[in-house]
C-alpha cells in the first residue's frame, strides 16, 4: 500500500517537472551526488532517510517516464540503479549502527553502575564505617566465665525492629509515586516506559523484606539456668548477624538496580534496534522492489523483509513473473561485536560475615520430588536439610517451617515465594506470581488441536505438520466448528500468523490466519493467550471452516514465537 501511496506522488511531481535534457545515467548519477551531499555524517539519522527516500522517488519517476515515454537511444536498464540502490542502502545500514550503538553506550554506563556498587558498599569499603568490625570484636572478647541464675532475657529485637523500619519506610514511600499521565497516554516501548525500572525497586522490597524476616525467626529468649558469658555472646551474635545483613542488603540493593538496567539494555540492543529501523527498512526495500519490477515491466511487486534467529533482517522481492531479488541482509548484531557487554561478578565480600549462633534452625517440610504446573509442565525439586535447587539447576529454593506449624514458607532465588497446602501426596504451593504446583505428575494432555508457542511448546505436545493438517482435515475442521482450538498453556508472542510445524504460516484458502476469543482477534496480547477450549482463527469474520477449503502454508508473516498448531504427542 505504501508504494502506491509513493507512486501517486511520484506521477504528479512528473507532470510538473519541466525536461532537463539530462541523459537516463546523467540524471541517475546526479542523484547520487545530490543524496551523498545531503546525507553526510552532519546530518541526523532521520535526515539520511528522509533524502533517501526523496531520491528513491525520483528514480521512480524516471522509471514512470521511461514506461510512457520509450527512447530507443537513452534506453533505462536496471544496471543504472545499482549506484543509487547501493547508496540508500549504505545509509540505511548506518543508521542500524548508529542505532546499536546508542543503545549500547547504555548499557556501558550500566557496567559502571555495578563497578561502583562494589567500590561504595563492598565489606572492605563499609566493615568499619558500619560498625561492623567493632560490633565482632565486641562478640570476641565478651568472655566472662562467671556462671549464675538470671532471668529470662530476649535477644534480637533490636536487628529485627531495625529491619522493619527500613522496610516499612521504602514501601510507604512509594505511595508518593508521581506518575499522574493518563495510561493512554504514556510511552510503552523499552526506552521511554516510566516504569521500566520498577523490577529494580521490588527487588530492593523482596531483599529488606528477606532481612527483616530473617531477623524476626532469629529473636530468641534465653531461659532458666544462664551465663553472663552466654547472655553476652547471644546478644553481640544478634548485633553482628544485623548488621553483616545490614552490609549485605545495602551492596544487594544497588547491585540488583545496576544489574536490572544493564541487562534490560543488553536485551534491548537488537530487539530495539530492529523495532526503530524496521520501518525505515520496509519502506525502502519496498520503494526498491517497485522499482525494480518497474524497469522490468513485470507485475505486482511484494517486498518482505523477515528476522532471523541470529539478529538479522533478510529481504527479498518477488512479481508475478518471479524472483527479483532475495537475501538482501541488514545485520544489527554484527555491530556488537567490538563491545565487551558482560556484567562483572558480584561481590559477595559480605557473604558469610554473619553470626550463626543468632538462633536455631527451625525444622522444615521436605518438597522434594515431580510437581507440576498448571500447563502440565513437570518440575522435579531436590532438597537436602532446608535448602534445594530445581533438578537442572535453573534456580535454587530455601523452605522454613513444616505443615500446620503453623505454615511453610518457600523462598526462590529469583526471588518468588511460596506457601504450601494440603498433605503428601496431593500438596499445592502457591507462588507469589500467580502460579502454582501440583504434587506429582501431571495428567496426560487434553485430546484435539490446540495452539502452543511456537518457541516454548509444552510437555506432551508436538507441532503439527501441513501433511498431518490435511490428513486429519475432517477431524479438524469438525473440532473447529464445534467447539474451537485448545491453549493448554498461556503463553505470550512476539507475532500471531499462526504457524504450522515447518515454522511457515498457514493458510486457509489462500488467507494468513490470526487467533481470535469469543469473537475478537488476539494479536500478541501483552498478558498472554489465556488457557481456553474455544479459540478460533480470524477466519471471514469468524464463521464456520467449509469442508472443501484448503490449508497450504508461506513464508509471508514475520517468525518470532508466533502460535504453532499442536497435538498431543
Amino acid at each position: 500500500m505504501f508504494y502506491f501511496v509513493f507512486l501517486g506522488v511520484a506521477v504528479a511531481q512528473l507532470l510538473r517537472t519541466p525536461h532537463t535534457g539530462l541523459s537516463h545515467a546523467e540524471k541517475l548519477e546526479k542523484m547520487v551526488q545530490n543524496l551523498a551531499a545531503h546525507a553526510g555524517n552532519h546530518t541526523s539519522a532521520q535526515q539520511k532517510i528522509t533524502y533517501s527516500l526523496e531520491t528513491l522517488q525520483k528514480v521512480e519517476q524516471e522509471v514512470v517516464a521511461s514506461n510512457r515515454h520509450k527512447n530507443k537511444a537513452d534506453p533505462l536498464t536496471d544496471e543504472m540503479f545499482n549506484p543509487v540502490i547501493d547508496q540508500v542502502r549504505g545509509i540505511v545500514r548506518g543508521n542500524v549502527k548508529d542505532t546499536v550503538d546508542g543503545l549500547v553506550a547504555a548499557a556501558m554506563a550500566s557496567v559502571k553502575s555495578i563497578e561502583k556498587c562494589a567500590d561504595d558498599f563492598s565489606f572492605d569499603a563499609t566493615a568499619e564505617s558500619s560498625g561492623y568490625n567493632a560490633a565482632k570484636d565486641s562478640m570476641e572478647n565478651s568472655a566472662d566465665s562467671s556462671e549464675e541464675d538470671c532471668k529470662d532475657v530476649t535477644t534480637g529485637e533490636d536487628a529485627r525492629d531495625n529491619a522493619g523500619k527500613t522496610l516499612y519506610e521504602n514501601v510507604k514511600n512509594s505511595v508518593g509515586c508521581s506518575q499522574t499521565a493518563d495510561v493512554a497516554d504514556v510511552p510503552m516501548d523499552a526506552i521511554n516506559f516510566p516504569l521500566k525500572n520498577i523490577n529494580t525497586w521490588a527487588q530492593t522490597v523482596i531483599t529488606q523484606h528477606k532481612e527483616w524476616f530473617d531477623a524476626a525467626n532469629k529473636v530468641t529468649t534465653s531461659k532458666g539456668e544462664c551465663s553472663e558469658t552466654k547472655l553476652d555472646n547471644a546478644e553481640s551474635c544478634a548485633t553482628v548477624e544485623h548488621l553483616a545483613g545490614k552490609g549485605k542488603q545495602a551492596y544487594e540493593s544497588c547491585y540488583n538496580r545496576a544489574m536490572g538496567e544493564f541487562s534490560g539494555a543488553v536485551m534491548a540492543l537488537v530487539s530495539m534496534s530492529q523495532a526503530t529501523m524496521g520501518p525505515q527498512i520496509d519502506m525502502v526495500e519496498s520503494l526498491i522492489c517497485y522499482i525494480r519490477v518497474a524497469i522490468r515491466e513485470w507485475d505486482n511487486p511484494q517486498s518482505t523483509c523477515a528476522t532471523t534467529s541470529d539478529g538479522k533482517v533478510s529481504c527479498d522481492c518477488q512479481s508475478d513473473q518471479g524472483e527479483v531479488y532475495a537475501n538482501i541482509i541488514y545485520d544489527f548484531s554484527a555491530h556488537l561485536g567490538p563491545y565487551d557487554l558482560s556484567a562483572p561478578e558480584k561481590d559477595t565480600s559480605w557473604d558469610g560475615k554473619g553470626c550463626t549462633d543468632a538462633a536455631e534452625e527451625d525444622p522444615c517440610e521436605d518438597i522434594s520430588g515431580v510437581w507440576h504446573d498448571k500447563g502440565n509442565t513437570e518440575v522435579t525439586m531436590e532438597q537436602t536439610g532446608c535448602e534445594g535447587k530445581e533438578s537442572t539447576g535453573a534456580w535454587t529454593f530455601t523452605v522454613k517451617g513444616e505443615v500446620g506449624k503453623p505454615s511453610v514458607e518457600i523462598t526462590l532465588s529469583t526471588g518468588a515465594k511460596g506457601s504450601v497446602a494440603g498433605s503428601k501426596p496431593e500438596r499445592v504451593i502457591s507462588w507469589d506470581n500467580g502460579f502454582a504446583y501440583t504434587e506429582g505428575n501431571a495428567p496426560p494432555p487434553t485430546v484435539g488441536f490446540a495452539l502452543v508457542g511456537a518457541d516454548e511448546i509444552p510437555s506432551g505436545y508436538k507441532a503439527v505438520t501441513l501433511e498431518e493438517l490435511n490428513q486429519h482435515k475432517a477431524d479438524f475442521i469438525k473440532q473447529y466448528n464445534t467447539q474451537g482450538l485448545n491453549v493448554p498453556v498461556k503463553f505470550v508472542s512476539q507475532n500471531c500468523c499462526i504457524m504450522v510445524a515447518s515454522r511457515q504460516r498457514l493458510l486457509i484458502n489462500g488467507q494468513i490466519e490470526y487467533p481470535n476469543l469469543n469473537g475478537q482477534m488476539q494479536c500478541n496480547p501483552s498478558s498472554g493467550y489465556e488457557v481456553a477450549t474455544n479459540w478460533k482463527f480470524n477466519w471471514i469474520s469468524n464463521v464456520a471452516i467449509p469442508a472443501d477449503a484448503t490449508f497450504g502454508d508461506t513464508n509471508r508473516c514475520s517468525e518470532y514465537n508466533n502460535p504453532m498448531l499442536a497435538l498431543p504427542a
